[in-house]
């Protein structure tokens, strides 16, 4: 008996240290959604007390919500700086105070109108898009890894705005909004149903990379478009 008292007493010990290894974040996170004590309203609280700051760009003077999630800061609004081949949803600017502007992909690069039709090959050195000073169009990679972070997309959709009452928890300030997106021959769509981001990934020279959340979805998924469309876009800090 005392032999196996004492195999138990070793394993209790082992689970102990393995658990006291892990990340305290993925254990105690008050905005993990399977925590015992997770409270989505809590959550965005202690997220608006303590992560969000704000962001001031220079070119027009607007100020931007900011929140750090993973590590990396990201603007909590979509971009709403005015550039050629940029739209507001159904070309009514109350919807650029809503939802941001919507960019045709070579105007979210930062590159004129001819980028849409050849390779720009982004990356670290050459370009940062059309973000402020010191921020970046995020990759394709940069959002997966934000999905995978929250685990889904119900965590980063705004508590409202969302078709069939599809809202989100916003549990981490986010707030993503579903500003739909614009057609390459001028249609507007799923405006209330989708939200839509260009990143600075290509599929083609005329074919870019996008992130997508929608209604009845709870995940966060990667697409392609013709760079013609125009999407949402949101910076993340150098």
């Amino acid at each position: 008996m005392k032999p196996s008292f004492i195999v138990i007493q070793i394993a209790i010990l082992l689970g102990s240290l393995l658990y006291g290894c892990a990340d305290p974040g993925e254990r105690d996170n008050p905005y993990d959604s399977v925590s015992a004590s997770y409270d989505p309203a809590v959550a965005f609280d202690s997220v608006s007390t303590k992560d969000i700051s704000q962001l001031y760009d220079e070119r027009d003077g607007r100020i931007y919500r900011v929140v750090k999630i993973g590590g990396l800061h990201w603007m909590a609004e979509n971009l709403n700086y005015q550039v050629d081949s940029s739209f507001c949803y159904n070309d009514e600017p109350d919807n650029c105070n809503k939802y941001g502007r919507l960019y045709q992909w070579a105007a979210a690069v930062g590159m004129n109108e001819s980028y849409n039709k050849q390779n720009v090959y982004m990356d670290e050195d050459y370009g940062k898009g059309l973000c402020p000073k010191g921020w970046s169009l995020p990759s394709l990679y940069t959002w997966k890894n934000l999905i995978d972070y929250v685990n889904g997309a119900d965590y980063l959709k705004s508590k409202y705005a969302w078709g069939r009452d599809d809202n989100g928890y916003d549990s981490y300030g986010f707030t993503a909004l579903p500003g739909g997106f614009r057609e390459s021959n001028g249609t507007y769509k799923e405006e209330s149903y989708m939200a839509s981001f260009w990143t600075s990934s290509e599929e083609s020279a005329t074919i870019g990379k996008k992130f997508y959340m929608k209604v009845g979805y709870a995940g966060g998924y990667e697409g392609i478009d013709s760079k013609y469309t125009a999407q949402s876009v949101r910076c993340v800090k150098d």
